[in-house]
């Protein structure tokens, strides 16, 4: 696993490169802070390939995923997404496979902590490489 950081207006990006490049078992973990509660511990979710498909997994391990699951819920609903309920390695979360996944990610990032797209998050990768890797030379244009 590998940890690095990106901008929420990336979040759209890291998932075009987990759908590019990732394979069975590969995932992005996206790590939030919320400003609004410092004293807490991160929030966590990830884009993870199941099955072939990519989805939205809210974890419901760590207490803010677990206290704002309804806020979740409700956002899901009110912008027309469904979910399944699932569990992994004794993991439990929520499930979300189909849609704009990527401008999902970005809501919730605004909508229930308050991100701004230039903010930043921080990463835990399996399968992908972010930033990607340039094409082409190393030595650029010339």
């Amino acid at each position: 696993m590998n940890a690095s950081v990106a901008a929420v207006r990336d979040l759209p990006s890291l998932l075009g490169q987990l759908q590019r490049t990732g394979r069975a078992g590969s995932f992005v973990g996206v790590v939030v802070y919320d400003p609004a509660r410092p004293d807490t511990d991160p929030m966590n979710v990830q884009f993870s390939l199941e099955e072939g498909r990519v989805g939205f997994d809210w974890l419901l391990v760590q207490q803010l995923n677990i206290d704002d699951r309804d806020r979740f819920v409700a956002l899901l609903d009110a912008n027309g997404y469904t979910y399944r309920t699932l569990e992994a390695n004794g993991v439990p979360y929520l499930r979300v496979d189909h849609g704009d996944l990527g401008s999902l990610a970005m809501r919730v990032m605004s909508d229930l902590y308050g991100l701004k797209p230039d903010d930043e998050v921080d990463l835990v990768l399996e399968g992908v490489e972010w930033p990607p890797a340039a094409s082409g030379s190393a030595d650029g244009p010339g």
